[in-house]
């Protein structure tokens, strides 16, 4: 049938009746103003799991594409603003690397729409990863470059997932929290300022990690609400050393005391 339509004449296809969409100035509009409003939210306050810590200044990098859509200071962004439907799976990253010899602590509020799809995911992974896929994936974590944990409650990392924490509702928005340890190469996780546990340990940082998210939802938005750095003590770092090389420490006999430090780390 559809054969013997394209062989009709050329004249036969004004026949054919038109569906008029929203042109694409209008959807943008649209979007722009739901961005907005999600951007100006007031941010709750934060407990946030460190000491001695300051903020920075952090924002999403920003695409030449239309894959996403910006705020306009780049700390709220839309992925999927056109796409509706479509079989795909897009991410955006910060701009601003993880630091080796600091903790950082950053939060993102996810939209409610976003937590309705087959995969939203919140991580890190290094420059090289890719953030664009055909397909409803898992992305971040689908590869040895990068670790996520997706609102089902999964960690992924090399392709390979492990049960991490109940699945995320989606009622409403929802903040999560990453927690990175640029000495030992921990990650752990946040959910409305409940601390999930340790969700990534020994991270190789041979090349510069960011942070990032990815979504399969169509006008799926993300805002990033905080970042926090906190520089180490000598006490900490000490610490640090010390759980990375528990293996030489085993015949040791420690003090009770220092024992239970350790072990509180």
């Amino acid at each position: 049938m559809l054969l013997a339509a394209l062989n009709r004449p050329v004249e036969h296809l004004n026949k054919i009746p038109v569906i008029q969409l929203n042109c694409k100035k209008e959807c943008a509009e649209h979007i722009r103003m739901d961005l907005d409003n999600f951007s100006s939210k007031t941010n709750k306050d934060v407990c946030v799991p460190m000491k001695n810590y300051h903020l920075v200044n952090w924002n999403w990098l920003k695409s030449a594409s239309d894959k996403q859509m910006y705020s306009n200071d780049c700390k709220s962004v839309c992925l999927h603003p056109f796409c509706v439907g479509c079989f795909k799976t897009d991410g955006v990253r910060m701009e601003q690397a993880l630091k080796r010899n600091a903790f950082t602590y950053w939060q993102v509020e996810i939209s409610q729409e976003a937590l309705s799809g087959t995969s939203t995911m919140i991580g890190i992974g290094k420059a090289s990863k890719n953030l664009s896929s055909i397909g409803y994936l898992n992305l971040i974590g689908s590869d040895e470059i990068s670790w996520g944990l997706s609102t089902r409650g999964l960690l992924w990392h090399n392709n390979k997932h492990a049960q991490y924490c109940e699945a995320i509702q989606d009622s409403e928005s929802v903040r999560i929290g990453c927690l990175f340890d640029g000495f030992s190469g921990r990650l752990s996780f946040f959910v409305n300022d409940k601390y999930m546990g340790l969700a990534f340990d020994n991270i190789n940082m041979d090349e510069p990690i960011y942070p990032m998210v990815t979504s399969t939802v169509s006008k799926s938005l993300f805002k990033l609400t905080h970042v926090f750095e906190s520089f180490p003590s000598l006490q900490e770092i000490c610490k640090s050393t010390i759980n990375r090389n528990t293996d030489l420490f085993q015949f040791v006999q420690l003090p009770r005391h220092l024992v239970n430090l350790l072990g509180n780390y």
